[in-house]
């Protein structure tokens, strides 16, 4: 494998990388940028998220889940590790 090129596996991992794109597009999206031909990220969460109001609005609620769920799955590696230190001793 290449440097500079990571592989994303497993199902939680994928959601989490695609919640942290979507919020990046956002945040494009609020400063005047498009990101895509198809529904504005905007769009996609508000409607995959049950999320209403603005696109600032969104963007800071939408900012709170990611960051959740940044912290759930650090927290679930870490008690995997413990686990397999466990297992060891």
């Amino acid at each position: 494998m290449s440097e500079g090129h990571h592989v994303i596996s497993g199902e939680h991992n994928i959601k989490l990388f695609r919640m942290i794109t979507l919020l990046s597009a956002l945040g494009l999206e609020l400063k005047g940028l498009k990101t895509s031909r198809g529904a504005s990220a905007y769009a996609i969460i508000k409607k995959e998220y049950g999320l209403k109001g603005s696109k600032s609005a969104v963007h800071m609620v939408f900012k709170d889940i990611v960051t959740r769920a940044k912290h759930e799955r650090i927290a679930a590696q870490a008690d995997i590790q413990i686990q397999r230190l466990g297992r060891l001793s």
